[in-house]
């Protein structure tokens, strides 16, 4: 009986001893808790400030409800404090769709660029301007580009090519040597998808870019579908009277009406400049137009003949490049 009081006794011990090491510890996860969410805090609110974002967090601290870390805090929006709960107002009510995405993108990046780790991460971002106003692209190319720099590997995901060709070329800018893939999702066999290569500098063209570039593989020799090609020649030349002449050129007219007004224009018009061009413009557009609903009712049976498009293509690209007709 002695025995099992001596036990009881080591055992109360062995238990306070453990309650004061536990308490120790949880004093010194609390200290090390505050000082990181104090960094966080710090760090969110700093890219809030560079997204021009209206509201900052605040009292970011930490307790352990529910057994497990958490974090809570509070809006600091227009110098009146709104808490996470609650309310009105309340961080349901006070802050756009756009401005929750922002706050909760601020988080992430602020997350991932403390993680002692980073160099060993692959980190995904899921569609980032989908979740931020188009104002707050360049910080977000900045950001992102910072997390190139320190992860073992980046993936961006989005449904915008632009933004996608913004980021390589910011990736480029501070590293030309970076190995960069570019996938896009493509549509396979039983409405399955898989990944196919996207040249997004062809995904960003403009449609005279695209035209131009068609006209000029064609001219190339480079293996061409004709028809696409002799669709091309009006709506390139169309193009580039629009960017010769902005502002002077109206949408809407046919190529014809376009020369028309080149024809007739007053010596103080600026597309006077052009009048070197009508005879030109007209022949081109004789034979361009065939290929246009707008112009042939049948074009779908007018049949492209490789020699006869060929010289018609090289007088088009001669007007683009010089500003002058093809030279006998």
């Amino acid at each position: 009986m002695t025995a099992l009081f001596r036990d009881l006794n080591a055992a109360r011990v062995e238990q306070k001893r453990a309650e004061r090491a536990k308490q120790e510890a949880r004093d010194r996860l609390d200290t090390q808790m505050e000082a990181t969410l104090k960094t966080y805090q710090n760090d969110i609110n700093a890219i809030l400030v560079k997204f021009g974002a209206g509201f900052r967090i605040e009292g970011l601290a930490g307790n352990f409800r529910g057994n497990a870390p958490r974090s809570e805090y509070g809006l600091l929006l227009r110098g009146k404090t709104v808490p996470l709960e609650g309310g009105p107002p309340s961080f349901a009510t006070a802050l756009s769709e756009g401005d929750k995405r922002t706050l909760a993108f601020a988080f992430f990046i602020a997350s991932t660029a403390a993680d002692p780790q980073l160099g060993t991460r692959i980190v995904v971002i899921d569609d980032p301007m989908c979740s931020l106003d188009l104002n707050r692209k360049t910080h977000t190319l900045r950001l992102i580009k910072n997390i190139y720099k320190s992860a073992l590997q980046l993936i961006v995901l989005a449904h915008d090519p632009y933004f996608l060709k913004d980021v390589e070329r910011g990736i480029r800018k501070q590293d030309n040597t970076a190995a960069i893939s570019k996938f896009r999702l493509a549509a396979v066999q039983n409405d399955y998808t898989s990944f196919a290569v996207v040249d997004l500098t062809k995904e960003c063209e403009s449609k005279y870019v695209q035209n131009h570039r068609l006209l000029n593989e064609f001219d190339s020799g480079l293996s061409c579908d004709a028809r696409k090609v002799a669709e091309a020649v009006r709506p390139m030349l169309e193009g580039y009277l629009h960017r010769r002449f902005p502002g002077y050129v109206p949408d809407g007219l046919l190529f014809g009406e376009v020369i028309g007004m080149i024809s007739t224009a007053a010596a103080t018009s600026p597309l006077r400049h052009a009048q070197n061009l009508v005879n030109e413009l007209n022949e081109i557009n004789e034979y361009a137009g065939q290929f246009h609903h707008d112009t042939n009712e049948d074009s779908d049976s007018v049949i492209v003949t490789v020699s006869e498009l060929k010289p018609y293509v090289q007088r088009a690209l001669t007007v683009v490049h010089t500003g002058a007709p093809l030279s006998p």
